[in-house]
């Protein structure tokens, strides 16, 4: 069975929008760690070529964000990647309108990235909570975090365009 190349153009939009809901992901994360004084490092996105078959040599290479954050932000940081990411999806793809239903995909498509450092710092952040006598801050999976949507949106561009969602 052969492959057909993709549709240059076709190519050209899927590289597009996948640059941009990758470098808005890293973005959350950077905005989200210096607005609770961190201070950025670097932001990398990874050229993915959708040219050349097959298309699983790319999986992977989405891009990085590395800031320095308090412990206790590095959750709401870790957070910020996939809301941004559902931010830019929800406004940028006339198939989706719903802003939870895009977060929640953004949670499922980073359970190696930021979904998984997120739950681990929350679950150490619970540890600590637990030797302090305090209630789990976790309790809900991310839950915990979706308080922090408003926050977020007075972070960055995103917050002059957030009607739709």
């Amino acid at each position: 069975m052969t492959h057909q190349p993709p549709d240059p153009a076709l190519a050209a939009k899927v590289l597009a929008d996948s640059n941009a809901r990758i470098a808005h992901h890293e973005a959350g994360h950077a905005v989200a760690a210096v607005a609770r004084g961190g201070r950025l490092i670097g932001v990398w996105v990874n050229d993915i070529d959708w040219t050349v078959l097959p298309l699983d040599a790319d999986i992977g290479k989405g891009g990085t964000a590395t800031c320095t954050a308090a412990f206790e932000d590095q959750p709401f940081a870790y957070y910020a990647g996939p809301w941004a990411e559902a931010m830019w999806t929800c406004q940028n793809d006339p198939d989706v309108d719903d802003f939870d239903e895009a977060l929640e995909y953004a949670w499922d498509d980073n359970t190696d990235g930021a979904t998984a450092k997120y739950d681990e710092r929350v679950a150490m952040l619970d540890g600590v909570a637990a030797q302090l006598g305090l209630g789990s801050a976790q309790g809900a999976g991310h839950a915990w975090e979706f308080g922090r949507g408003d926050e977020l949106k007075t972070c960055g561009p995103q917050s002059k365009r957030s009607q739709r969602c």
